[in-house]
């Protein structure tokens, strides 16, 4: 949600445009269950361990995918391979990651070079489903970062199993399937799921509390110089009856009211799920709010782990430039890295506020980011490398201060009437 001032590239529908990508940093990798597969594919699990130290970098990895259950048969095909800062590794010489099985096993003597680390590290091991198993993704956490011990998957399995979607949810988008889909929430129940999400914002395992000044339960950009959000943001906001609403409202309960006027809320996959560096896809259902006078919903994405904060602004509403369109029709995706930022800026034809659209992200490391709405490709990030790197997932409904007029919309001053943003449904999938 930070904006640096830069030209735009300005989008009107009908003409997708490319634009120059910039390079992801290395980020720590978590990953969480992967509810996938359709109901007539067999679920599988993927364990991943170092079986052999060939140096303090280059460790040989050894992946066992078994079905489930386990008399179903072996799973067939090929297991992709990555460390996390490394995306894809190059395995046995050959300039690929990914390895073919034999009786479910898959092995990779990692050749290509990896930085050196003293913290921890996670490798993945991708399997990628045949006609009759579905995908899996098993995890090896090194405290040090070598991968210098490990029991064999032969004898010890730590798991990620795929489990058939709920029904009723998006189709899935073009080019993807249901055995690809490794996280589904329909906000079903009256509930907001913990296992999946948090309501604090936060990337790089830090929570934005002001520099420690709000109390617990609240988050919000530091106050001061350079702010440009002006709500706290609570779980006060969030409301789950099939399907989630995010109110912002005027904030009266006395937490910082100097700092933050408004009061938000949002939602964070903040140490429960994190999309995978190799790849993918996410897609939401949103309602808009009305952002003509100061709504800022987004959906946006930034890594888990420490290290440099390469933000993808996925989709931010409230932008102004009155040459390309009516502000509830204007879309702004940003894409950040260490060296500056790709920005540009969409017209997509209808009034976002007005129902329910689908918002897609489709992330392709050292290939391109694209921006899809409603399932057409709106814009492009590419032409440059686009290094792997894994991120979490945010939405929420900020609201701008009067200090950023003349590139957002804001608030009618003395006015604060409550405003409500939908989410029905978040999906992700392997790419």
């Amino acid at each position: 949600m930070k904006v640096h001032r830069k030209p735009l590239q300005l989008l009107r529908r009908g003409g997708p445009a490319l634009l120059a990508g910039l390079a992801l940093a290395p980020a720590a990798i978590a990953w969480d269950s992967l509810p996938a597969a359709s109901a007539s594919n067999v679920t599988t699990s993927t364990s991943l361990f170092p079986v052999a130290l060939i140096d303090a970098t280059s460790p040989t990895l050894r992946a066992k995918v078994t079905a489930d259950p386990s008399d179903a048969g072996t799973p067939t095909g090929t297991v992709s391979f990555a460390i996390d800062g490394s995306g894809p590794v190059q395995c046995d010489g050959l300039a690929t990651n990914t390895v073919p099985m034999s009786g479910g096993v898959a092995t990779c003597k990692i050749t290509s070079v990896l930085p050196a680390s003293t913290s921890p590290e996670t490798a993945q091991a991708i399997y990628g489903a045949d006609d009759n198993f579905a995908p899996s993704v098993g995890t090896y956490t090194s405290n040090d970062g070598t991968f210098t011990s490990g029991a064999d998957p032969t004898t010890t399995t730590t798991t990620t199993t795929t489990t058939p979607p709920p029904s009723g949810g998006m189709a899935a988008p073009a080019g993807y399937t249901n055995q690809r889909l490794i996280f589904d929430d329909q906000f079903s129940g009256t509930r907001l799921d913990t296992a999946k999400w948090t309501t604090l914002m936060g990337a790089n395992g830090v929570v934005w509390n002001n520099q420690g000044t709000l109390p617990a339960g609240y988050t919000g950009q530091n106050s001061g110089s350079g702010q440009n959000g002006g709500a706290v943001l609570n779980a006060s906001q969030l409301t789950v009856d099939n399907g989630l609403t995010i109110t912002a409202q005027q904030n009266t309960t006395g937490v910082q009211e100097g700092n933050y006027p408004w009061i938000g809320g949002v939602i964070n996959t903040m140490g429960k799920f994190t999309l995978p560096s190799t790849g993918w896809y996410v897609q939401a259902k949103i309602r808009w709010p009305d952002t003509t006078a100061g709504m800022w919903p987004s959906l946006w994405f930034m890594p888990p782990g420490s290290g440099p904060s390469n933000e993808l602004d996925g989709f931010e509403g409230g932008f102004d430039n009155p040459g390309l369109g009516p502000q509830n029709q204007l879309i702004h995706y940003d894409y950040f890295s260490p060296s500056g930022s790709i920005q540009h800026m969409a017209n997509v034809g209808v009034d976002m506020s007005a129902g329910y659209h689908v918002y897609g992200v489709e992330y392709i490391p050292n290939v391109s980011i694209k921006y899809y709405f409603d399932g057409v490709l709106e814009a492009t990030t590419s032409g440059v490398p686009i290094p792997a790197e894994s991120y979490e997932i945010m939405i929420n409904l900020m609201v701008a201060l009067a200090s950023t007029s003349g590139w957002r919309t804001v608030p009618t001053p003395g006015s604060y009437p409550a405003t409500t943003m939908g989410v029905a449904e978040v999906q992700a999938y392997t790419h």
